[in-house]
């Protein structure tokens, strides 16, 4: 009988010794050389880049504030970025599907930034167990104050630094510690701005509101404003803007009456173009500052009894510019930055549905501090501007 025919070929890549391939082998140490190699250089990268690049700002923008300087020449940004490592995690079981946002290596950094020298004045780190908190940071009496709503795993935050020593002189403990209302603890705080106070709840159930101006605690918002309208001046002017025939064109007004009324309550802008109504209500005036000129989706940024700062558009609709506007007391234009002097994602695009000022106006801030405008876009960068020329004097993107 015929013996089966055998053939004694085979392929380089299926000869085995001892059960191993040597061709195999070689292909898998070659990889796992680059990626430990890979490894080592993003590690070193990461370890020597403050000693390669000492005045780099590193992670993302969450917040920033300037101070200016007691001569009034100069000033520093504070600024705070997320240097975490996040991804997005996939969480699949029968019946439930969640997406959501993870880090690692989770920390903030905080930086005393001079814009331009272009210098880091100094760097604080700070190391979190999740994705840090979205802050909120701001400048009063020479002091800056970062401060973080109850977000995710986190409670309140608050930390406050003395500007010219740039040391920290309260924490959250610290705050709560000064209080006797709050001895139970903090279990939410809303920062709310013009003027600048905390909403806070704490664990026994209560309920205040902490004016930071006064260092004073009220049982509410309108306990509070009442009290600045009695500390203050009895009438006040402040700007608004209201529709002029439909609600994206908007009209700037001049509104005159007493400090208890327009400061403790929210102007309507249907109020402004009926005089009888405005006084029935408010017991003001209003006077129309800039007769003929409308601004286009109009928002008011920051505003002080000498100027008013406007955010609006060249057009109405997708592809429409965005316009920087500083308009004086009197009516009168004192500077406008066009959408090239701007930020190019600050535009109205077509494919972008929320680039409309409704989605865009939580990402957008003004701080005029001193001789400076501090125009802030979330997350792309800041600007500074000279208040009184409008020149720009020094641009930060991230």
């Amino acid at each position: 009988m015929n013996e089966p025919y055998q053939t004694s070929f085979q392929s380089p890549v299926e000869e085995k010794v001892y059960g191993k391939s040597k061709l195999r082998k070689g292909c898998l140490l070659f990889p796992l050389f680059l990626l430990i190699l890979a490894g080592l250089i993003i590690g070193a990268y990461f370890a020597f880049s403050s000693l390669l690049f000492p005045n780099k700002i590193k992670g993302d923008l969450l917040d920033v504030t300037y101070v200016q300087s007691k001569t009034g020449e100069t000033g520093y940004l504070w600024i705070q970025t997320d240097g975490s490592y996040s991804y997005i995690q996939e969480t699949k079981s029968p019946g439930r599907y969640s997406v959501g946002r993870k880090g690692i290596f989770c920390k903030t950094y905080t930086y005393v930034y001079d814009p331009i020298s272009k210098n880091i004045i100094k760097k604080i780190k700070t190391d979190y167990d999740e994705l840090p908190p979205k802050p909120d940071m701001f400048t009063n009496n020479g002091k800056v104050w970062i401060v973080s709503q109850e977000q995710s795993v986190y409670e309140p935050i608050i930390n406050v630094y003395d500007a010219e020593s740039m040391n920290e002189v309260m924490d959250t403990k610290a705050f709560t510690k000064k209080f006797k209302e709050f001895s139970s603890g903090i279990i939410n705080l809303r920062i709310e701005f013009d003027p600048v106070r905390f909403e806070i709840k704490t664990r026994d159930g209560q309920s205040f509101t902490y004016s930071v101006e006064m260092d004073r605690l009220f049982a509410n918002d309108t306990d509070m404003k009442k009290q600045l309208s009695k500390e203050g001046p009895e009438e006040v002017t402040i700007f608004a803007l209201g529709e002029e025939n439909s609600a994206p064109r908007k009209q700037l007004y001049k509104v005159t009456g007493p400090a208890d009324k327009l400061l403790s309550s929210s102007l309507s802008e249907s109020y402004l173009k009926d005089p009888h109504t405005l006084m029935f209500f408010t017991g003001s005036t209003a006077q129309l500052l800039t007769t003929g000129k409308v601004y286009l989706e109009g928002i008011i940024l920051c505003q002080d009894k000498d100027a008013v700062v406007i955010l609006h558009q060249d057009q109405v609709g997708k592809n429409a510019s965005r316009i920087l506007t500083c308009v004086d007391a009197n009516g009168k234009v004192k500077w406008t930055k066009t959408q090239d002097e701007l930020f190019k994602k600050l535009a109205v695009t077509e494919e972008d549905a929320f680039s409309t000022i409704f989605f865009m106006k939580s990402k957008i801030k003004a701080i005029h501090q001193g001789n400076i405008l501090l125009f802030k876009f979330e997350p792309e960068g800041m600007i500074g501007f000279d208040f009184e020329t409008g020149k720009k004097l020094w641009a930060l993107e991230f």
